[in-house]
């Protein structure tokens, strides 16, 4: 931590016997015609700035001050000092200089002016610290830690001299470690350095999030007591050209560990796949966080960095822990694949109490998997393309019983024999398995087998030859070898006869948004469609161009059985869709065409409608209501009056405020919930009703926020504030279940939402046991209101995304 300079009385009594305190009547190069004494008493250093006081004997009083800091050997006369230096009309005072540089050395210089002119020149010597906490170079960007709490932290961004703004992202110390050391075994050419490595995860992976610099922001509403962290940052040049990197090391305060979280963990049974691991706990357990992974791993991991830094490791690599409830002791399996017969795998785990203070034990357990056994056959299964179009096709799959998933692309032959001859059949059915889509039947099992699913639909080019390139698994997790399917053609694209017919209907029309109705034939694949306001849209001057528009920015939705979409409303005999953020009370037209089976395309639909006008008034309001209060969420209200434009809403925890409950005022708190929401607040339009907020901490003040905006300037704050209810050792969790394949690991990346609609926002994608690539995961079924994926065992998600639409529709 950083700590300012300041003397003491004793201190500056010694400063002012010793030279400090100078007053120069005789030694003076240009003496002036005061004939008292000017004092200097140096008081507060910081980094870049000086605290001094300045007073004199002359009678009368002086009336003006002047003053500048020079480095040290510098001499100055009186004029000088009067003429460059800040002048300060007064008798006597105290005075700060700034925009000093760091760990520099300085002599302060002074003059008095009164009635008889110029005093003499005193000066006194003092010396900056360094900066800890500033930016290393002038290109990078530092971060100065204000103030850690148990999961959180305030800090302020210093940018260096030559950096415009930075990028920013916050690690557990561990991870990073981690990170480092794997990436420079992989450096071939052994000149890759930490910093080289930093300024590639925050600005060539994305991992990193601007910030403008010299700004003071809370960090963090969810990291873990007593837990190292580090700020990683890179100063930029500008948005595209990084400087230089910069770590800022820190750790949260510690909660008292409550009672002796224990978990052990033995191994109950394992074949040539999977082994199968009970975790034991204790009374005193609130939930435990495990890893798994080969028994090399974690021997050449503790002889590298130790066995305490392997719990801290363990603590922040479980991402399932939010979402599965581990509060009871259970067995788990874990499928390493059909290729890990005969190695060896470790299972750690540590226990945590309910504030999240983990165990100092680290539990452990190793198992050597047998041998696959002889004899096991390869799945068969057969793929072809079926409605076929110009921009798309279906794919259809008939599995036999002993087939489990199939991994599929579809690509042009030329790519497919390139691919064949760069890899090899053997690793080429690793590359579907780990990047390819995946087909398998809901529900299906060895003893059970059901009938296959819908076909999948593509997103292909017009008139263009494809073939579906594919392998599979069977029940024994044995992969098989590359199939090729007969080539395709798609259609080429027309402008004539299209079967495809269109209606869009808009209803539920606001200030900014609107609700639209879509109904198809059982002919139309494709709608090309936009929103476009009318005068936008009067710049084109033709059906075509327009509809060459739509084809090439435009929305692009598959139109295939549609009664089967989460959207469709049999009431209203079509699809609904709301659109949101139009501009108010303005002219728009839903533009749209559409493409048939054989690749046909409409004629130019149009809808047009207006948005309501925004209405405001001088006396805006709002009403805030917080219930259904329960340990991790809540729901609430804000409901706006008649004289609301719009308005700016935010949860708070109180921690992350700039506010001190227990010195505080209303008026503080007041303050520091508007200016918090005035920085950081969601923008709303209408009234919120029922909102679901989830992922809040146990036992903790919060703060629900808004700032309603009138006419003009008017506007008007109001907040209510809220305690979660306390943690709950068995709480009932929402439930989840995930349908994912147990040949892969997944991973979840930091700063993952708990908030149930947020993870359905994101795509779900599977990682190989490497990390190294990267594949789209099977077909996910998605309910109306919630999503129904089976979680299997031993396996845990990314993040989930709708992904029924995102396989069968292009939003």
């Amino acid at each position: 931590m950083k700590f300012l300079t300041k003397f003491s009385a004793l201190a500056l009594l010694a400063t002012a016997v010793l030279g400090g305190m100078t007053a120069c009547s005789d030694d003076d190069p240009d003496p002036k015609g005061q004939t008292g004494t000017l004092s200097i008493q140096i008081g507060e250093t910081t980094y870049d700035s000086v605290t001094f006081t300045l007073s004199s004997s002359e009678q009368p009083a002086p009336t003006m001050y002047a003053y500048l800091a020079a480095a040290q050997g510098t001499t100055m006369t009186a004029d000088q000092v009067f003429d460059q230096g800040t002048r300060q009309s007064a008798t006597s005072g105290t005075f700060t200089l700034k925009a000093l540089d760091e760990d520099s050395a300085y002599t302060l210089y002074a003059v008095s002016m009164g009635e008889a002119g110029l005093s003499a020149v005193a000066s006194a010597d003092f010396t900056t610290p360094a900066n800890e906490w500033g930016p290393a170079t002038a290109r990078s960007m530092g971060v100065q830690i204000n103030k850690v709490t148990e999961t959180g932290v305030n800090v302020t961004y210093m940018l260096g001299k030559e950096a415009t703004l930075g990028m920013v992202a916050v690690w557990p110390r561990v991870v990073l470690e981690n990170y480092v050391y794997e990436t420079l075994k992989l450096d071939e050419s052994g000149t890759l350095t930490e910093g080289d490595i930093v300024v590639g995860l925050l600005v060539d992976t994305g991992y990193g999030q601007f910030v403008s610099g010299d700004e003071t922001l809370n960090w963090g509403e969810e990291l873990w007591p007593d837990a190292d962290y580090v700020f990683m940052t890179v100063g930029m040049i500008d948005e595209d050209t990084p400087g230089d990197a910069q770590l800022t090391h820190f750790t949260t305060k510690a909660f008292p560990l409550q009672g002796d979280p224990t978990v052990e963990i033995s191994v109950t049974d394992k074949n040539y796949m999977k082994a199968w691991f009970h975790y034991e706990i204790n009374k005193d357990v609130y939930t435990y966080l495990r890893f798994v992974t080969t028994k090399s791993e974690i021997d050449e991991y503790i002889a590298h960095f130790g066995e305490e830094d392997l719990r801290e490791f363990v603590r922040f690599s479980d991402p399932m822990w939010e979402f599965v409830d581990q509060s009871q002791s259970k067995t788990e399996s874990v499928n390493f694949g059909w290729e890990a017969g005969g190695q060896w795998f470790t299972a750690l785990a540590v226990a945590a109490d309910e504030n999240l203070s983990i165990s100092k034990k680290l539990a452990r357990a190793d198992v050597q998997l047998p041998e696959q056994p002889e004899g096991t056959e390869p799945a068969t299964y057969n793929c072809h393309a079926t409605n076929i179009a110009a921009t798309n096709c279906d794919i259809h799959f008939d599995l036999d019983d002993n087939c489990w998933r199939v991994f599929f692309r579809v690509i042009t032959p030329s790519m497919y024999q390139k691919e064949l001859g760069d890899y090899g059949e053997l690793i080429y059915s690793r590359v579907l398995w780990e990047e390819g889509w995946c087909y398998y039947r809901e529900g299906n099992t060895p003893e059970s087998p059901v009938a296959n699913n819908d076909d999948i639909f593509m997103d292909l080019a017009p008139d263009t030859e494809y073939v579906i390139v594919a392998t599979a698994l069977n029940w024994d997790g044995m992969l098989s070898g590359v199939t090729a399917s007969e080539p395709f053609r798609t259609k080429a694209l027309t402008y004539e006869n299209s079967l495809a017919e269109v209606s869009i209907e808009m209803d539920n029309i606001d200030k900014y948004s609107a609700r639209a109705i879509y109904r198809v034939n059982d002919k139309t694949r494709v709608l090309y469609h936009a929103i476009l306001e009318k005068s936008y849209a009067s710049q084109m001057s033709s059906d075509s161009e327009i509809i060459s528009y739509l084809m090439t920015y435009g929305n692009a939705w598959a139109m295939v059985n549609i009664e089967q979409s989460p959207d469709y409303r049999p009431d209203l005999g079509g699809e609904v869709w709301s659109w949101f953020e139009m501009t108010p009370n303005t002219e728009h037209i839903y533009f749209y065409c559409a493409e048939d089976i054989n690749g046909a395309i409409t004629g130019l639909g149009r809808t047009g409608f207006t948005t309501l006008p925004v209405t405001s008034g001088p006396n805006p309001d709002v009403t805030i209501s917080v219930y259904d209060i329960t340990s991790t969420g809540c729901t609430f209200d804000i409901v706006m009056n008649s004289d609301v434009r719009d308005f700016r809403y935010l949860t708070i925890e109180e921690e992350l405020l700039n506010y001190d409950p227990e010195t505080g005022t209303q008026e503080d708190l007041a303050q520091a919930v508007y200016d918090y929401v005035l920085q950081q607040g969601l923008k709303g339009t209408n009234s919120k009703r029922n909102q679901e907020l989830s992922g809040l901490n146990p036992g903790k003040n919060y703060y629900t926020g808004a700032i309603a905006y009138g006419s003009g300037t008017a506007e008007k704050f109001r907040y209510e504030k809220f305690t979660t209810l306390p943690r709950e050792r068995n709480a009932v969790m929402r439930n989840m279940t995930l349908t994912l394949d147990p040949t892969r690991i997944y991973a979840l990346p930091g700063g993952a939402a708990r908030d149930w609609d947020a993870l359905r926002q994101n795509n779900l994608k599977a990682v190989d046991r490497s990390g190294a690539k990267e594949g789209t995961l099977s077909q996910v079924e998605d309910g109306k209101n919630s999503m129904d994926v089976l979680l299997q065992e031993g396996y845990t998600p990314i993040s989930l995304k709708n992904a029924y639409k995102s396989m069968t529709k292009w939003r």
